[in-house]
């Protein structure tokens, strides 16, 4: 297999045509799903991206996520942060480590180009077990729009 040519490229920059290639994976890769009518996922505002990372075999785009950057909270402290969002990867090209790949060039491209000093990738447990990213041992807990979340579910900031 051919070494995977992976690219970051700002969304201000993402070409039409490599739009719709892009939208193309997601709906190869997540069956159709959109997330914001999932259940799962109730009426979030998703992070428009700064950055897209796209992972390419022999020109054809076959991985791919999106990666925002974000001030938050935590505890008391305002940080900057990286998320990992919307990755995807072709069907005919998973379980082979390429998403692995995109991941690990994207760990290093969020600390040494975007410069965060951390990143965050929240997927369900399933998905974590051959990524580099190390996987929480406490529960995630956040807020939106005078709503939080904890242990799946959401209620009003009290």
């Amino acid at each position: 297999m051919d070494d995977l040519d992976i690219r970051f490229i700002p969304l201000a920059d993402l070409t039409p045509e490599l739009q719709r290639e892009f939208d193309e994976l997601d709906r190869l890769a997540f069956g159709g799903i959109i997330f914001e009518e999932d259940p799962d996922f109730p009426p979030i505002q998703w992070a428009v991206p700064g950055w897209m990372a796209l992972g390419f075999l022999q020109g054809q785009l076959i991985t791919q996520l999106c990666i925002p950057k974000r001030e938050i909270t935590v505890g008391t402290k305002r940080v900057w942060v990286a998320g990992v969002g919307g990755m995807a990867t072709h069907p005919k090209f998973q379980h082979q480590g390429l998403g692995s790949l995109l991941l690990a060039a994207t760990e290093s491209f969020m600390r040494d180009t975007i410069r965060v000093p951390f990143g965050l990738l929240i997927c369900p447990r399933r998905f974590v077990h051959s990524m580099s990213f190390p996987a929480g041992r406490l529960p995630l807990i956040f807020s939106i729009s005078g709503r939080i979340n904890s242990a799946g579910g959401w209620r009003p900031v009290s």
